[in-house]
């Protein structure tokens, strides 16, 4: 299995409720540093470092939310922002 079917497989995986957030964000964050992004189309490099960047800023501690508005993701807009996904943006099909 190559990166882009792992990411796929993971991103599916989680939206069926295979994996918990953390466990999604810690392998996501592990394929995405192995993704060779320069081979994707623009609009797909720019989503799949959005969510990144969003699993490196998860957080999932009420307090942290609070006090820090604006600087960590929380599951519920990880999932939204995923539930765009579609294997399309592995390809110039978009």
């Amino acid at each position: 299995m190559d990166c882009k079917d792992k990411i796929a497989y993971i991103i599916l995986g989680y939206l069926n409720g295979e994996y918990n957030i953390k466990d999604f964000c810690d392998l996501y964050e592990e394929y995405y540093e192995e993704l060779d992004a320069d081979k994707l189309p623009v609009s797909s490099r720019t989503w799949f470092k959005n969510l990144w960047e969003m699993c490196s800023r998860f957080n999932d501690i009420e307090e942290d939310l609070k006090l820090y508005p604006g600087v960590y993701f929380t599951e519920d807009e990880i999932r939204r922002y995923m539930q765009k996904f579609s294997v399309d943006k592995f390809s110039d099909k978009q």
